[in-house]
């Protein structure tokens, strides 16, 4: 179900992708992988708070893939404060990811869409 999950996620069904988490069984969707899952279709819905609560989870996770993922998703929340003129909780998003991440600063300091922070 999470290759089924993944695919629909690609697919741009989020929806689908999330109702596919859904069916598994209640202790496969606390594993880490699909707390990740779950934390990618957060970032491309743009469901905020969803995904807060799968970032704070996923934050210390020894596998560099997910606090990459994390990044990812502070990342994203910055791009979207800076788009509702919200400034200061973009640069908290902003801080959050380079810490989390470096390789996110350089590509955060390059984008337009956050020019106002940088």
């Amino acid at each position: 179900m999470i290759e089924e999950a993944e695919r629909l996620l690609r697919a741009g069904d989020y929806d689908g992708a999330s109702l596919k988490i859904e069916e598994l069984p209640a202790a496969e969707r606390m594993r880490a992988p699909v707390l990740e899952l779950r934390l990618r279709i957060a970032i491309c819905a743009g469901a905020w708070d969803l995904g807060d609560t799968m970032a704070n989870v996923l934050k210390d996770s020894p596998d560099e893939a997910h606090r990459q993922t994390v990044a990812d998703y502070h990342y994203a929340r910055a791009v979207a404060h800076c788009d509702a003129g919200e400034i200061d909780q973009a640069k908290q998003h902003v801080a959050k990811a380079a810490k989390l991440w470096t390789v996110t600063r350089a590509q955060m300091i390059d984008d337009e869409r956050l020019s106002r922070i940088f």
